[in-house]
């Protein structure tokens, strides 16, 4: 799979030390992580002397990937071309066609590359085009790609897994259905012919239903460049048991005439034995949720909420059913207010998040009260709590670099990211300003956590998973996202 674009967001705070002493996670689904990928096309190819000096004359910097062509091509400072034609897609294509050496392509195999997608940058003139090489009638689905980053008839970038003109595929010898076996054999899941019913067609695949298997099995015939064996049919093939008790899914590419496991690759992620998984196994699940009326000075009636043993941490949130001003009071045993909640913008929902430190023990006391408007009540509202064993100290002024929409295209040095940071869940900092070397609040009404922390554990993920963040990819569907559409 290429890798077009990738925006990050750099973290600038530390990463958290480990709890010492605590015991490993309990099982979960797939938690031994399967098998190792594989890769078994062995060989590099080095640029030719021609190469590099076309490299050179564009005053560019490549890197260069295993079949000989440039992996990432960039000039610093500039363009690596301009002049050309205001459609995206055609200037791509006729750089690509100009510098078809670079890619080991001939004319031919220039006009056999099929544009895949071509990708507006939100908030930029920028486009992304994307194309994909054929070799003879076959597609290539692993690498044999080319990744073009275009603004206003200007290519700031390219990218690519290019293997050159390469060769016709040979006809295959084995069916999809022989394949699939093969690769299923490879993951210890030895299948008779006479398990395998309903082969069928669908979408360019071979799928077919499989005993002991809960969903259809795919393999479909693509090409799969190699940098010694030229270009080999291989039938890409998935293998998904989909059982909770050993959940995992690999895709495979077999050689279509040996037979051959030529590549393997696990398509299951999992949530590592780290202190955010420890932590997750080891929060209580206490939580509920309340309603009631308040009038139009009085609060509404106390809502209790019992805190077990150990909790450090207490967690509620309110809203009125007609949008409505409101304030969140939250009391302890005795009576004294520990922690209030007063947006002062209007209609909004409002939450506390109470964690002074220490163990929490007893029954905790919250309401729900009109704000200070005679003209407001009686009226409903709706709320829940939680309370955890894990204190929110990790909170305190986490903060991001990133790019607010893409990085600028005018291949200028200039750095325009922002520092983003969070101080508060409200996102007001009228009375609280923000920190030096802040530019933006992330906190908000709506995300009351940093985006990428995980609020049951008390701990940042640093990755694309937790508070409002999850990454998915729809690998086999055509009607959802993926890197080429599949």
């Amino acid at each position: 799979m290429l890798l077009v674009l990738v925006l990050g967001l750099a973290l600038l705070g530390g990463a958290q030390v480990p709890a010492q002493g605590v015991a490993p996670p309990p099982t979960i689904q797939g938690e031994g992580h399967g098998l190792d990928d594989v890769d078994n096309r062995d060989g590099q190819v080095a640029p030719t002397a021609a190469q590099k000096r076309a490299v050179s004359a564009m005053g560019a910097t490549a890197r260069w990937n295993r079949f000989g062509t440039p992996g990432s091509l960039i000039k610093y400072g500039g363009y690596l071309a301009t002049g050309l034609s205001g459609n995206a897609v055609a200037a791509a294509k006729s750089f690509i066609s100009t510098n078809k050496g670079l890619f080991r392509l001939s004319s031919t195999g220039v006009g056999n590359l099929e544009m895949i997608n071509d990708s507006r940058l939100t908030g930029s003139q920028g486009h992304v085009v994307l194309f994909r090489q054929r070799f003879g009638t076959l597609e290539s689905a692993q690498d044999g790609m080319i990744a073009v980053g275009v603004v206003g008839g200007k290519i700031a970038y390219v990218s690519s897994s290019a293997a050159g003109d390469g060769n016709r595929p040979a006809s295959a010898q084995i069916s999809a259905v022989e394949a699939w076996r093969k690769s299923a054999a490879n993951v210890n899941r030895t299948t008779p012919l006479s398990d395998i019913r309903d082969v069928r067609q669908e979408h360019g695949w071979t799928v077919f239903a499989v005993e002991g298997f809960s969903q259809l099995q795919r393999s479909r015939l693509v090409a799969l460049p190699t940098p010694r064996n030229g270009v080999r049919p291989v039938f890409e093939t998935v293998v998904y048991p989909n059982e909770s008790s050993d959940e995992y899914a690999y895709s495979f590419f077999v050689d279509a005439v040996s037979g051959a496991v030529l590549f393997r690759t696990s398509r299951t992620n999992h949530l590592g034995a780290s202190s955010s998984a420890t932590a997750l196994a080891q929060v209580p699940p206490t939580a509920g949720a309340f309603n009631g009326s308040y009038g139009e000075t009085g609060c509404g009636p106390g809502q209790p909420i019992p805190v077990p043993p150990g909790t450090r941490s207490i967690s509620v949130t309110a809203n009125a059913v007609v949008p409505d001003d409101i304030i969140l009071n939250l009391y302890d045993l005795s009576g004294t207010k520990v922690a209030s909640s007063d947006i002062p913008v209007g209609a909004n929902p409002e939450a506390i998040t109470y964690s002074p430190g220490g163990e929490l023990s007893d029954t905790y006391t919250v309401d729900v009260c009109p704000f200070d408007d005679p003209s407001q009540g009686p009226a409903d509202y709706i709320g829940a709590y939680s309370t955890s064993e894990q204190s929110f100290s990790a909170l305190a002024s986490p903060r991001w670099r990133y790019f607010t929409a893409n990085p600028p295209m005018s291949g200028a040095d200039t750095d325009t990211r922002i520092v983003g940071c969070f101080t508060g869940a409200d996102g007001q900092t009228a009375n609280r300003p923000l920190p030096p070397g802040c530019d933006r609040e992330e906190g908000n009404t709506a995300a009351r956590a940093p985006w990428d922390f995980d609020t049951r554990t008390n701990t940042p993920t640093f990755t694309t998973r937790g508070n409002a963040a999850l990454d998915s990819e729809a690998w086999f569907n055509f009607r959802g996202p993926g890197p080429t559409g599949q």
